[in-house]
């Protein structure tokens, strides 16, 4: 649970809630990403990589740290080949810091968005992390 005091008082809200504002941010890309595990793979062979995946096993793919005002977002992500890597990496960002801010008055510290891999027919393995803290309105490349 999150207690987060703004100009309109305490915010309470649970790590359920922030990991349903990430899936709804990768939802919003129309089919370009999906969340996914940190390695970059399928947790059942041959398992399709643009499959609805269950509640829990999403869950485990997107990190959640820190108290108070220190709130911290990572979230792994298989990209759809042909979409831009960086754009969809900058729309799922861009939207989970507008939307926590529009639901909560709630700035993250910090939001990670890690590329694992770019899927067409299998899944290609990569590691791309786009970053965008809470001072910046800018999503940079690492």
């Amino acid at each position: 649970m999150f207690d987060i005091k703004t100009d309109r008082g305490t915010v309470h809200f649970s790590k359920r809630t922030v990991r349903q504002i990430c899936i709804s941010a990768v939802d919003s890309c129309e089919g370009k990403a999906v969340i996914y595990n940190f390695k970059g793979k399928g947790r059942n062979k041959g398992e399709a990589v643009f499959q609805p995946r269950n509640e829990k096993a999403v869950a485990a793919d997107i990190e959640i740290e820190g108290d108070g005002d220190e709130l911290m977002i990572t979230l792994y992500v298989v990209i759809r080949f042909g979409a831009s890597i960086k754009g969809t990496a900058e729309k799922i960002i861009n939207s989970i810091f507008h939307q926590l801010n529009e639901a909560f008055d709630v700035t993250p510290q910090k939001v990670v968005v890690i590329n694992t891999g770019t899927a067409s027919k299998d899944v290609i393995a990569r590691r791309m992390e786009f970053i965008r803290t809470a001072g910046s309105k800018e999503v940079i490349m690492i």
